[in-house]
């Protein structure tokens, strides 16, 4: 059986697992270090702003999510501790027609959908 006869795969990361890009520079701004990862450190990067609109939804700063998260570093990003969706989705991609929504977690999912 071909890949392209088998149903779509639809990939949905878990909390914490998109990478945040700065939408006017295209630089990533969310390191997947041990720490962050693991909640024992604070990235001031990706703190969001504690304003909220008229419409109640928290104020946005200029992060996006582009992609789910293939792998973790730790020592600013120069040692790979492991993967994290990186061979699913490498997988994936060779043998299914692959579609990855990407979210921002940072916030409530009826503002980032």
């Amino acid at each position: 059986m071909s890949a392209k006869s088998l149903p779509p795969v639809v990939f949905i990361h878990g909390w914490k697992a998109s990478v945040l890009v700065d939408k006017k520079t295209g630089k990533d701004e969310f390191s997947y270090t041990l720490g962050v990862v693991t909640g024992m450190a604070k990235d001031p990067k990706i703190e969001l702003p504690m304003e909220w609109d008229s419409d109640g939804n928290q104020v946005k700063d200029n992060l996006i999510a582009t992609e789910a998260c293939h792998s973790a570093t730790c020592m600013c990003g120069v040692v790979k501790l492991g993967d994290i969706y990186g061979p699913v989705l490498d997988h994936l991609e060779k043998t299914r027609d692959l579609n990855v929504f990407a979210y921002d977690w940072r916030f409530c999912l009826d503002e980032t959908a």
